[in-house]
């Protein structure tokens, strides 16, 4: 945790002692005429010690091709498994369900031919829940805030196609007391996409 807080910090410190650029930036891709964006999110993190799987969807608006605005949700994809299950609450009775509606922000903060770098942030509410398997019903809810910034380093090859590796933190606020598992947490990011709108673009031109 400390280690992710750190290089955060850095970088934050890196970003706002050029706010002025930044602000500059980001005012003048305002003003340009957005692009529809859709993505899919696809991101590793911890829930108490367990390594899990997330996976999101957002939309929203691209301006410019440096900031995108928009509204998202992402979930856990695959199962866990309380590794201290309790007389009540254990894996053959319950599974384990999170979700987060957020709003997000991107922006590409540095550029350098192939090579980008990009700032993302996450915020929203998220409700986590002991589901149990018979009734099809959420038994126990517990809801809170989740904040997570990331940094991504992107390079484009081919022209169309991007592959890139980030990290960030992902800090939930909330009442333990009816969900135990520990949702905070470091964020790992390896990302393969295809620019399709790049694509859609040089082909119709």
């Amino acid at each position: 945790m400390g280690f992710f807080a750190f290089i955060l910090f850095i970088f934050s410190i890196r970003i706002v002692s050029a706010q002025n650029i930044h602000f500059d930036t980001i005012t003048y891709s305002l003003r340009t005429s957005p692009q529809f964006l859709f993505k899919v999110d696809s991101k590793f993190s911890f829930v108490s010690n367990q390594l899990v799987s997330m996976r999101g969807i957002k939309v929203g608006l691209n301006y410019n091709r440096v900031f995108k605005l928009g509204i998202g949700y992402s979930w856990i994809k695959h199962s866990f498994v309380f590794d201290n299950p309790s007389g009540s609450i254990n894996n053959e009775n319950y599974e384990l369900h999170y979700g987060a509606m957020m709003i997000f922000a991107d922006y590409v903060f540095h550029q350098n031919n192939a090579w980008s770098l990009v700032y993302n942030v996450d915020f929203g509410g998220v409700r986590t829940a002991y589901k149990n398997k018979i009734t099809d019903i959420n038994d126990f809810n517990s809801y809170g805030v989740m904040f997570a910034p990331t940094i991504i380093s992107e390079h484009r090859f081919l022209n169309y196609f991007i592959l890139g590796v980030g990290g960030g933190y992902r800090a939930i606020f909330r009442n333990r007391k009816r969900i135990l598992e520990k949702f905070s947490a470091p964020i790992f990011i390896i990302r393969a996409k295809i620019d399709f709108v790049l694509l859609y673009n040089q082909l119709k031109g």
